[in-house]
């Protein structure tokens, strides 16, 4: 895991691109590298954060004779396989990194090896004989690459922020600004980004660059897991299933030379992630960690639930208290590391993986992706209604669920199924007629795929990419092997929703090794930042200064009417939960973003 960045056909001198390579420094604490072609017109660099193979001999940008070179971000958990079938073919190596087991792959097999790779990357190999690139992002798009194309010149990174100078100028996006702020959790799969110049290279992707021509291709079909036949024969065998590939991915995540640990909130995802490798032998014994975000006082603070799923695993426990007395230069100063639009501060998330590192953790197995492949949102559901009628009854569990999940009230549920039922029967009719009414429809299933591959799991890759390389610390997802998203799809709804719970087959199959008071919880409260109190208490008069501020009158990237609006609702109104601030932490970041890079970015 690393920052890479590369440049092709630009005038930098070697010092100003190294410069640009170490604001990835806290991606790759360990070292860095820089390699120069003999034509000097392309140069790699490599920040590294050692995991496998820690040896300086398995440092980037990694050469290979006289006529390759790579950068590669990411781990290919499977390398160990792969390379034994390699080296059955008479292939030699050097090292025991998983880079040189990548690219002997690539070399015998081009873009093809993508597909036996299981594991997260973004990588760039250089072919100096060809002036060839061939670089790639991994199926889901867990490894970021940020790119700029200008005719002849073309330059590369893990972060926007090393790209800035390559620009004409720093100018913004309106327009993808405009859509991230009303579309928080679902533009991150469009190809724009905030910053004029720089698009997202695409998950499940590769493309080749030579004499100024990028060509883009997909490798990654997510929409054929909608095709696919289950192996099951009924919901128990689907939970073997299912726990053999969990433990399975676990396993493979385990690689690693480094100190591994685990983030564990009060959820199920995490714990039972973390009790699976309790299970496993992963324990106390191996060094195994589990690391606890804490914010005393808060009501998202899940302390007490963690300790115990962490105590019933037989894993060692640590805490990190978060910390909002923070001041506003570095409250900017996560705005700009951070780079994106989002409903909440970054600073949380920043700090507990900083408290990672400081506990010396290097690499987490956390467990997001479950809620967005087994049905753990209540937004979601509202799919399934259309799934459920004309049965009303399963309308009103379904809505009974949601209700819960939210903390709300159930009371008034038999009266919204009614009014679901009769709205869902007249778009029917007017879209289908009525002799299609009752026909059986797709949306739950339609939706989980969205989330999963187009809506909010590409955001909160995003984000947790930068929430952990922030601090230098990896994060893997057992959920996301790419076996675990395949078998995802072959479920039907009520193996995800059964009984009055979400995520069911997840449920069902931890029942053996996680407590019974985590799995029957059915809030979803979900690890995140206490924006409302936040906002309404040491963060209030820093928001109302700058709001009040020359700097927020000039700028034309936020709406300041809706700004406005939002701030009279949060603090005139004191309407501070969550959801309100939430949008007003929304309405606010284009500014604080701008002023964030006035202050930072250019340096």
């Amino acid at each position: 895991m690393c920052g890479i960045f590369g440049t092709v056909n630009y005038r930098i001198s070697r010092e100003e691109f190294q410069h640009q390579l170490h604001k990835l420094k806290h991606r790759g604490p360990d070292g860095f590298g820089v390699w120069e072609s003999k034509s000097d017109n392309v140069k790699l660099g490599h920040r590294r954060l050692a995991i496998i193979d820690t040896d300086s001999r398995s440092n980037q940008p990694m050469l290979f004779g006289n006529r390759y070179a790579i950068v590669f971000n990411g781990e290919i958990y499977n390398y160990i396989e792969i390379k034994k079938e390699l080296q059955q073919k008479g292939i030699h190596f050097v090292t025991e990194s998983d880079t040189e087991v990548l690219f002997q792959l690539l070399l015998l097999e081009g873009p093809e090896a993508l597909n036996k790779l299981n594991g997260m990357w973004s990588f760039v190999l250089y072919d100096e004989m060809e002036q060839s690139f061939l670089m790639s992002r991994d199926r889901i798009g867990k490894k970021p690459l940020y790119y700029i194309h200008e005719g002849e010149q073309f330059a590369f990174a893990s972060e926007m922020k090393s790209l800035y100078k390559l620009l004409p100028s720093l100018s913004y996006n309106k327009e993808f600004i405009s859509y991230a702020v009303s579309n928080p959790m679902d533009n991150e799969r469009l190809p724009d980004t905030l910053v004029n110049g720089i698009k997202k290279f695409p998950a499940g992707s590769y493309a080749i660059f030579q004499q100024g021509q990028l060509k883009i291709n997909r490798y990654y079909f997510p929409e054929k897991l909608l095709e696919q036949k289950p192996l099951y024969k009924n919901f128990e065998e689907a939970v073997e299933q299912f726990r053999e590939l969990f433990e399975s991915s676990c396993t493979l995540r385990m690689r690693s030379d480094v100190p591994v640990g685990s983030a564990l909130s009060g959820g199920i995802d995490s714990g039972y992630v973390v009790s699976t490798l309790g299970k496993l032998g992963f324990g106390k014994a191996s060094g195994y960690t589990a690391l606890v975000a804490s914010f005393p006082g808060s009501y998202l603070d899940e302390t007490k639930e963690a300790l115990q799923v962490a105590a019933n695993a037989g894993v060692d426990a640590v805490k990190v208290t978060v910390n909002n007395e923070l001041s506003p230069e570095h409250i900017l100063q996560s705005i700009y590391s951070f780079e994106e639009i989002y409903l909440t501060s970054a600073l949380p998330f920043f700090q507990s993986y900083k408290g990672f590192r400081d506990k010396g953790i290097v690499v987490t197995l956390d467990g997001h992706g479950a809620d967005e492949l087994f049905g753990g949102y209540p937004f979601d559901l509202d799919a399934k209604l259309k799934d459920d009628f004309p049965n009303l009854w399963k309308m009103k569990g379904t809505l009974s669920m949601i209700n819960r999940m939210y903390g709300g009230n159930t009371d008034a549920v038999m009266r919204d199924s009614w009014e679901h039922f009769k709205t869902e029967f007249v778009r029917r009719k007017r879209a289908k007629g009525i002799t299609s009414v009752f026909a059986n429809e797709e949306h739950y299933r339609n939706q989980l795929f969205h989330s999963t591959f187009y809506g909010i799991l590409p955001t909160l890759l995003r984000n947790y990419d930068h929430y952990s390389m922030h601090a230098g610390v990896e994060v893997r997802m057992p959920f996301l092997d790419y076996r675990i998203l395949a078998f995802a799809f072959t479920l039907p709804n009520e193996y995800k929703i059964r009984n009055g719970f979400s995520k069911a087959i997840v449920r069902e199959a931890a029942k053996p090794i996680v407590p019974a008071n985590i799995l029957q919880n059915k809030v979803k409260t979900g690890w995140n930042s206490p924006m409302g109190e936040w906002l309404s208490g040491n963060w209030k008069q820093w928001i109302l200064d700058e709001v009040h501020s020359t700097a927020f009158k000039n700028c034309d990237l936020i709406d300041q009417p809706t700004v406005l609006q939002q701030l009279n609702v949060f603090y005139k109104e004191a309407r501070h939960d969550h959801t309100n601030a939430q949008e007003l932490w929304l309405q606010l970041q284009p500014y604080f973003i701008e002023k964030a890079n006035q202050q930072f970015a250019l340096l």
